[in-house]
């Protein structure tokens, strides 16, 4: 399934979509830039995004992802946090998926759950 979703074209998804599908290729060790280059992002804050989003530097700095939220306004942190909580899945701070929940719209986040 992960294999299709990042084998669409990426002329075919819309901009919040393209967003998930590059956590999705940044998790699998993919390029990220070609589905970022589908959002309004400038180019340096796509590349900034994807250093912070680095799933070693994340794990590890998570703390880095929450400063750059701080910059962005409140629609993309909920996008944001989103492709956090993909990179990383079950070692992600529990904090982030409350925000998710609380911050997006039900038809809007991808269904995260704790165990």
């Amino acid at each position: 399934m992960v294999a299709r979703a990042l084998s669409a074209p990426t002329d075919q998804v819309s901009a919040h979509s393209a967003l998930i599908l590059a956590a999705l290729a940044l998790r699998e060790g993919k390029p990220a830039e070609p589905w970022l280059a589908r959002s309004s992002m400038n180019a340096s804050t796509r590349d900034r995004l994807v250093g912070i989003l680095r799933p070693a530097l994340l794990c590890s700095r998570p703390a880095e992802l929450e400063a750059f939220l701080a910059k962005v306004p409140l629609e993309a942190q909920g996008y944001l946090v989103t492709m956090g909580l993909i990179v990383l899945g079950r070692d992600a701070p529990p904090t982030w998926l409350s925000w998710v929940n609380g911050m997006l719209f039900v038809t809007e986040r991808p269904f995260f759950m704790r165990a």
